[in-house]
């Protein structure tokens, strides 16, 4: 199957790398030091609301003890940053994949001179594509009993599968409102992702080689989904032979 190189308008409203890490630093030291280091890069610091929470309760449950505490800010990009993971994200105009995969390894260099990562325990790269349309029908992705859809209003399928032998949390959803600008519509939103029972190898080489096998399968999956009636009035851009 020949993948557009692009398709117009772009859909990306989300793009971000979560990298969960294991550290020797005591979990209330690991943002004040990794902004130390972030800092050129991401100048502003705020405190997200999960910080004011006991960090007992939140270590008690799986799903908060990876949240992010601190957004970071720069000027294109943001980093979310939690006792033992950091997110890089991009809101809005998505610039591309050879741009958008250098500012990630270039800013996980700085997070590994800080010497507070041991080993990569978790990393995911996700895209989420937003839709004014209802998107059900202008995919591949059939959900019904028997001949009968079951979509109707405000449905949201999530699953988790493997694709090009890379696990992935896949989402679909429609009249779903998104939280940078209120609007409704539809998403796909897809978390490409890998999971270590030891701390793996958290070197720039290591983590370039996965994200970039993760970028190859989430980009196949999204096209596969689509109906070819439905890429074609988005403007595919192909390579020439």
């Amino acid at each position: 199957m020949q993948l557009p190189i692009s398709i117009s308008p772009c859909p990306i409203v989300e793009a971000s790398c979560e990298i969960r890490f294991s550290t020797e630093f005591p979990d209330a030291a690991v943002p004040g030091l990794l902004f130390q280091h972030l800092q050129p890069a991401f100048p502003k610091m705020s405190t997200l609301p999960i910080a004011s929470m006991p960090a007992e309760l939140r270590r008690a449950d799986p799903n908060l003890s990876v949240q992010p505490l601190y957004r970071l800010d720069g000027p294109e990009m943001s980093a979310l940053v939690g006792d033992s993971s950091i997110t890089f994200t991009v809101s809005g105009t998505y610039k591309g994949w050879s741009w958008f995969l250098p500012e990630i390894l270039k800013n996980w260099k700085l997070v590994l001179d800080s010497k507070v990562p041991t080993g990569v325990n978790r990393i995911g790269l996700r895209y989420v594509d937003f839709f004014k349309a209802d998107i059900f029908p202008l995919t591949r992705v059939r959900f019904q009993l028997g001949e009968q859809s079951l979509v109707g209003m405000e449905t949201f399928l999530r699953t988790g599968i493997v694709w090009n032998e890379k696990k992935c949390i896949l989402q679909i959803g429609k009249d779903v409102r998104l939280t940078s600008s209120a609007e409704i519509g539809s998403v796909i939103d897809s978390d490409v992702f890998e999971i270590f029972e030891q701390p793996g190898d958290q070197s720039v080489s290591s983590i370039e080689k996965f994200l970039d096998e993760a970028h190859a399968a989430g980009k196949h999956l999204f096209f596969s989904m689509l109906d070819p009636g439905f890429l074609a009035v988005l403007n595919p851009v192909y390579a020439q032979p």
